[in-house]
């Protein structure tokens, strides 16, 4: 019955009662895998990836290999930091049950954050040729190209994303974000457009719109869409860049400075963001001319 409670209090998110019971119940016999094995997910949940990593080893011993004690131990120990030895657990996890797609999703995540750009595409193309429907995997096969810089893959898998979430904002404006950078600015339009009927409020429609106004030379347009960026996104950094370009290119270069310095001050907090729109060509090259 203990155990069975603490089963449900695990389902149900209580994951410090669950740990309470477990724990009581380990005092009767330290050995037991399936206490170990609860014991060990709970502690990931609540965050104590230390005390995750001892109660799942001993798991390790006394069981055979169990996909879900190698997906929880592989993600306590990328949260304790050893991302080598929790991309091992999460492979032997994905070698066990390959139709699991968090054991993949994990998997490619501790890659990625290792910038092992290459060995992250290979497992999300081994991971999607078991779960082709996948839209998380493929979503993180997208962003892995985008970091190897194959702009082209990485445009067509948001394309498959977008097919599958047709209202998804964050696959829409991916889809057209790799379109931009490779300077494809005419076939964003009908993005844009799908955007602003989803949402015409939000911040990436805004953005993309105001970047279709900058290529077409519209600048006091483009300016009105990135300031409603800045008035609910005061630090956004792709719409102060772009706010620099317009404000050059009209030749008020007050405005010009204000937003630049606010660009630069902001750089640091935001290096993961959209960056193929900073145009930080242009941003230096206007610095440089006045």
């Amino acid at each position: 019955m203990a155990l069975k409670a603490a089963r449900d209090a695990l389902e149900e998110e209580r994951f410090e009662e669950a740990i309470d019971i477990l724990e009581n119940l380990l005092e009767d016999d330290e050995t037991d895998p399936e206490v170990l094995v609860y014991l060990g997910i709970a502690y990931v949940q609540t965050e104590q990836p230390d005390k995750a990593i001892e109660v799942l080893r001993r798991a390790e011993d006394e069981v055979e290999d169990h996909c879900v004690l190698c997906l929880f131990l592989g993600r306590a120990l990328k949260a304790h930091g050893d991302f080598d030895e929790a991309a091992n657990c999460l492979r032997r996890a994905v070698d066990l049950e390959p139709s699991r797609p968090e054991a993949w999703e994990d998997l490619a995540n501790v890659l990625y954050e290792m910038k092992e750009y290459g060995s992250t595409v290979k497992v999300l193309e081994d991971a999607l040729n078991h779960l082709p429907e996948n839209v998380s995997l493929r979503a993180l096969n997208a962003i892995s190209y985008y970091r190897l810089g194959d702009y082209t893959t990485a445009e067509s898998e948001w394309a498959l994303v977008t097919q599958q979430r047709p209202e998804s904002i964050m696959a829409l404006t991916n889809l057209a974000y790799m379109r931009v950078i490779q300077n494809h600015h005419s076939e964003i339009g009908d993005i844009v457009e799908k955007i602003r009927k989803i949402d015409s409020s939000d911040y990436r429609y805004l953005l993309l719109k105001g970047e279709m106004l900058l290529q077409k030379g519209e600048m006091e347009e483009a300016v009105k869409y990135c300031q409603k960026v800045i008035e609910s996104h005061p630090t956004n950094i792709e719409a102060l860049s772009r706010l620099v370009i317009a404000y050059h290119r009209l030749s008020q270069f007050e405005k010009r400075d204000e937003y630049l310095k606010l660009a630069l001050d902001n750089m640091d907090n935001h290096t993961q963001c959209w960056r193929g729109l900073f145009d930080m060509y242009d941003k230096w090259k206007c610095r440089r001319r006045n």
